[in-house]
């Protein structure tokens, strides 16, 4: 998961980032993607709060919209041969 991680933000124009998400490791064997700011979230006053929800909930979305795009030129060249680009 860390490998594609990096894949995603290797493009990016802004590297670091409040939202970058990162890889937590909760016990061995299960591991949970969340924005970085979820560290301090409980800490920020409310407005901050649903400002870096959004953000957060906006960039999980960018990185499974890059999982899916990935996973179909996968597909794509395991049937065809050809890379789609």
């Amino acid at each position: 998961m860390i490998g594609l991680l990096e894949d995603f933000y290797a493009n990016q124009l802004e590297q670091i980032t409040p939202t970058r998400l990162l890889v937590k490791r909760l016990q061995p064997g299960t591991y949970r993607i969340e924005p970085g700011f979820s560290l301090i979230a409980k800490k920020l006053p409310a407005t901050l709060q649903q400002l870096y929800l959004v953000r957060g909930q906006a960039e999980m979305q960018t990185f499974a919209a890059y999982l899916k795009k990935s996973w179909q030129q996968q597909s794509d060249l395991a049937v065809t041969g050809v890379k789609a680009s």
